[in-house]
């Protein structure tokens, strides 16, 4: 079943990935991934309507995941990004979440990216430089190292909204090009 839940979300199949996910949790209340992928369908079904999601029991799911598992950074992320979703600013509990999941895998550049974001919202320019720093400096983005040098500038100017903008643009254009 969480196969299954699996492969309808991947479909974006989102109901019957709930449902997928609902029988695999009746079988096994612990399973991980049924969590998620349950968590996940629901973050997805809400991005339609989110006034009237239950942004609770969407939470719950990452929530009772990340108990199974506290050293998974999936359910930290998806915590951290219902608030998001929701539109509410997250609360310190899932942006301690966020930083955490970013220790537990920093190679993920998207995860650090939104973490960097947080951090300058947050106006923790210092905190939001170090993060940041390996992306600035990667070999691996040719064509976004003027673009991510000249944010890093800005943080270390103490121009954090000014960062911020570019950010949030550079992630604009991102999921522009996903769809």
């Amino acid at each position: 079943m969480e196969t299954l839940a699996q492969a309808e979300f991947q479909a974006r199949k989102y109901e019957e990935a709930s449902v997928a996910a609902d029988q695999a949790l009746a079988l096994n209340p612990k399973s991980f991934k049924a969590l998620i992928y349950k968590g996940r369908a629901g973050l997805e079904l809400a991005k339609k309507n989110p006034k009237s999601a239950n942004w609770t029991a969407i939470r719950s799911h990452f929530s009772k995941a990340n108990r199974l598992d506290l050293n998974s950074p999936e359910p930290l992320m998806y915590y951290y990004q219902s608030f998001v979703e929701e539109g509410v600013p997250p609360p310190a509990q899932a942006i301690d979440g966020l930083l955490f999941a970013v220790d537990l895998v920093p190679q993920d550049d998207d995860l650090r990216l939104t973490a960097v974001r947080q951090l300058l919202r947050d106006t923790d320019a210092a905190d939001a430089k170090d993060l940041f720093a390996p992306i600035a400096f990667s070999p691996h983005f040719p064509r976004e190292k003027r673009r991510n040098l000249e944010i890093m500038e800005k943080i270390k100017a103490g121009d954090g909204k000014g960062a911020l903008v570019m950010l949030e643009e550079d992630e604009r254009k991102r999921q522009k090009a996903k769809r």
